[in-house]
């Protein structure tokens, strides 16, 4: 038996394989695009190690044992506990801080340099503590007596 095919209904399937094999070429493309690009990251990003590695071998005191923290937590180590310290020698340190932050604005006014704001806590004004109302408390006040551990507790003159 002979089947009768038409033409233009063959030539219409051809065009279609055609533009789906066209489409998987781009397909493959954009992958490899897309792998190329990852591991144009990964090098990046190794490169980016090595020239930390390398600063890093200069570093001295805090920053060494920062720098080496964080090589463990990167690793998937525990964080570090903060290291304890007496708070007399801490309210020196951040004594000392101040000093020097100010010497280095003070240097640098001087010289004529144009530098940005810092944002260091060290140089926030200090909030006073505000007394909070009952709106801010987010709980009613009883009107006479006073609540303690959920109890209202009245005077006699209250009653």
């Amino acid at each position: 038996m002979v089947e009768f095919v038409d033409p233009a209904i063959a030539s219409r399937k051809k065009k279609r394989r055609l533009k789906d094999s066209a489409k998987d070429s781009v397909k493959g493309l954009r992958k490899r695009d897309r792998e190329e690009e990852r591991q144009a990251k990964k090098d990046r990003r190794q490169l980016w190690k090595s020239v930390r590695a390398l600063g890093s071998v200069g570093l001295k005191g805090k920053e060494k044992w920062q720098y080496k923290m964080d090589l463990i937590k990167k690793v998937g180590g525990k964080a570090p506990k903060n290291r304890k310290v007496p708070y007399k020698i801490l309210v020196g340190m951040r004594a000392k801080e101040r000093k020097r932050t100010q010497w280095r604005e003070n240097d640098m006014r001087e010289s004529g340099v144009v530098v940005g704001k810092s944002n260091s806590f060290l140089n926030l004004p200090k909030k006073k503590g505000k007394r909070r109302s009952a709106a801010a408390d987010g709980i009613m006040r009883p009107a006479f007596g006073h609540m303690k551990g959920g109890t209202l507790f009245l005077k006699k003159s209250d009653m």
